[in-house]
């Protein structure tokens, strides 16, 4: 994939990491799950121009809960605040 497409951001790669999240954080691996979510959302800003969309709104809401089991619940609502406004901004 990476000599079709070079290091340009792509919605495959973006999705990839975000189920690679989903499974170290299915494997109670937060760290790791948190990294893969936060490049997905990065790659997914990237392709969408910072818009409102539902890749976005996804990833945003996995950090969040991420970051709430952790404990972490400032960054938690942080991420959750974003996810929200987001999606009101998309559905209305």
């Amino acid at each position: 994939f990476k000599q079709l497409h070079g290091d340009l951001p792509h919605p495959d790669i973006a999705n990839g990491l975000g189920n690679l999240g989903a499974a170290y954080g299915r494997l109670e691996d937060r760290s790791n799950a948190i990294d893969c979510y936060k490049q997905s959302l990065a790659m997914f800003k990237q392709i969408h121009r910072d818009l409102p969309h539902p890749d976005i709104i996804n990833v945003l809401n996995n950090l969040g809960e991420t970051y709430i089991i952790l404990g972490n619940y400032n960054l938690g609502i942080e991420y959750r605040q974003q996810y929200l406004a987001m999606f009101r901004g998309l559905y209305g």
